[in-house]
């Protein structure tokens, strides 16, 4: 993307005097890229997917989105030092996590269950309309890990009791050699740390797509 080249849109948003011209055009490219983290922004930057402009730019930019701060509950990210210990190869360690309690969608399916591999940050996400299915969502994807040629060989969550108390699923998972990571009840820090930051990214960048459109805060 050359910053030249950028349409101005938004304009109630990114109309402020105090910014420049560049400022308002990369606004518009965060926009229209879903509000992507500054980190995402950086990196574009130096790998030339956005040129004629400067991570200091970048910087003073994106502390004038409206749409972030109304959007991103957080205003801090996570550590990375999620866990004690990190994967030396892909799917060794894989992050499971469900996010429900969410309005449902138009056929009925009111949470999705998630999976992250530590090593890569492959991601494999699924509508479930139960909770319990998570379970199954995993089932499915040892299966499709071992059509890549690998073999996952730990499983990461929280407490939440269809990982922990479902004993046939607790069976399964001894039975195929994939040991159990769970965190303690009511843990400050969670053993599926990138599960629940990316997580987190996706749920914050739903919202700021439904903020943008405009729509009711029905939806």
């Amino acid at each position: 993307i050359l910053i030249d080249d950028a349409h101005l849109n938004l304009e109630d948003i990114i109309s402020s005097p105090s910014l420049s011209l560049i400022q308002r055009k990369l606004l518009s490219i965060h926009s229209s890229l879903n509000h992507s983290s500054l980190r995402t922004l950086r990196n574009a930057i130096a790998n030339g997917y956005i040129k004629g402009v400067t991570v200091n730019d970048l910087n003073r930019t994106l502390d004038s989105c409206e749409i972030c701060r109304a959007s991103k509950l957080r205003a801090h990210s996570t550590s990375s030092s999620f866990s004690q210990h990190y994967a030396l190869q892909p799917f060794e360690r894989v992050h499971g996590d469900y996010g429900g309690k969410y309005r449902s969608t138009w056929n009925g399916i009111p949470g999705f269950s998630m999976y992250v591999d530590e090593y890569s940050g492959w991601l494999s996400v699924k509508l479930v309309k139960f909770k319990n299915l998570v379970c199954d969502h995993f089932k499915d994807l040892v299966n499709e890990v071992k059509t890549l040629g690998f073999q996952i060989q730990s499983l990461c969550t929280d407490s939440m009791a269809e990982y922990v108390t479902k004993a046939s699923f607790v069976d399964w998972l001894k039975q195929n050699n994939i040991a159990q990571e769970a965190s303690s009840s009511y843990a400050q820090y969670q053993n599926n740390g990138y599960a629940e930051v990316t997580m987190h990214s996706i749920i914050a960048a739903v919202r700021c797509a439904l903020y943008q459109s405009g729509l009711p805060h029905l939806f």
